[in-house]
């Protein structure tokens, strides 16, 4: 089994983000076990309405055209909703915004819109382990929403 690289600040991070939804959208989120390969499924009124998975970058949104996630991944939220009809997001925490995307499969088919195949090897530029270079699919920052606000600075 793969090694867990969660630090306990991500930890909190991760209660501050659940606790933002509950105030800003009353959302009710629930983490997961690993299994599911994403972190929460979000209900609003005892519905479930999405499947989350929350990403931390310690840049400005557009420091970089295109986010990168694994391929896996991606698959994974794709699954989830396939067989479930319950969307799969993927939320991005920036220094300056939150943003987010629905995760669909034409995120990981033929090229993005930049042009650039949508799956690419990609990963970890400083490996943790032999497992942090992979098939990722990178996706243009610009088809993300923003959210308002952000959830503190020193996070």
């Amino acid at each position: 089994m793969r090694k867990t690289y969660e630090t306990s600040l991500d930890r909190i991070r991760e209660i501050n983000f659940v606790n933002y939804m509950k105030d800003k959208h009353n959302l009710d989120l629930y983490k997961l076990p690993i299994k599911y390969s994403v972190d929460y499924i979000a209900e609003s009124n005892g519905k479930p309405v999405g499947w989350i998975e929350l990403r931390w970058r310690k840049h400005n949104r557009n420091k970089y055209p295109e986010f990168m996630i694994a391929q896996y991944k991606v698959k994974k939220m794709i699954d989830l909703y396939e067989s479930t009809s319950i969307p799969s997001f993927l939320y991005i925490r920036h220094n300056d915004c939150i943003s987010y995307l629905e995760v669909r499969k034409k995120h990981s088919m033929g090229n993005n819109t930049m042009g650039k195949p949508a799956v690419r090897w990609g990963g970890m530029n400083q490996m943790r382990d032999d497992q942090d270079r992979e098939p990722c699919v990178y996706i243009p920052i610009d088809n993300f929403m923003i959210m308002e606000g952000i959830i503190g600075e020193d996070e």
